[in-house]
């Protein structure tokens, strides 16, 4: 996980680019967002977490295999077999995605195509999963001071909302959304409502966004 932080960082120096106005992760890209923030804060404006691995897997201890085998199950139907039957069927993609999203089958194919293929035929993918479970952020995490939104599906099969709690718990700065009828995509699932929200807070001055107490289910 150190290293996924340190790429980040490794590629704003590449590109010439000393201050970034946030950093936006979801799933594991919210983790590795934490890890680059964590470990250089003065680089980035602002934080915002979707449905973020990390807190739900640091916590599983004994049962780390169990939050491991949950990530992987949910892709599991594209480790065999066509793929495009999975994708190209109402049916099928509430198969194979019904733990990703919470109405998989309104999604498009090639929405969906696009958000798993590269990474499921990466050579990383276990090494990634696995890197993931039992690593502890959570004492770092109350150091993060930039304004931080935190934006959870309701219905999310994958990091539990419990998860974003945990989240809105340590880190001073944050502020919580809830969004019903929704998985572990909200970026995909309410694509107008997760926009406005995230144009909004990024237009927002930093002293208008409070703290822990800021959490909104809708």
């Amino acid at each position: 996980m150190p290293a996924y932080g340190r790429m980040i960082h490794d590629f704003c120096e590449r590109l010439g680019i000393e201050r970034v106005a946030a950093v936006v992760g979801n799933s594991m890209g919210g983790f590795v967002a934490t890890e680059a923030v964590t470990e250089r804060p003065e680089r980035f404006e602002r934080l915002v977490l979707v449905s973020a691995a990390g807190i739900s897997l640091a916590e599983a201890k004994g049962r780390r295999f169990e939050a491991a085998a949950r990530t992987i199950k949910a892709a599991a139907p594209f480790l065999a077999g066509d793929r495009d039957v999975w994708l190209n069927r109402p049916l099928g993609r509430r198969l194979a995605f019904g733990r990703v999203a919470r109405e998989p089958e309104k999604l498009r194919p090639e929405l969906l195509a696009e958000q798993v293929r590269p990474g499921l035929d990466s050579d990383g993918l276990v090494d990634a999963v696995v890197s993931m479970v039992g690593y502890d952020t959570r004492q770092r995490l109350t150091e993060i001071e930039i304004p931080t939104l935190i934006v959870w599906g309701l219905s999310d099969r994958i990091v539990p909302v419990e998860a974003a709690l945990g989240y809105q718990r340590l880190i001073p700065r944050s502020r919580l959304e809830i969004f019903e009828r929704t998985g572990h995509v909200p970026q995909l699932e309410r694509p107008r409502r997760f926009n406005s929200l995230l144009d909004e807070f990024l237009e927002e001055e930093p002293a208008e966004i409070g703290g822990r107490d800021d959490a909104t289910v809708a």
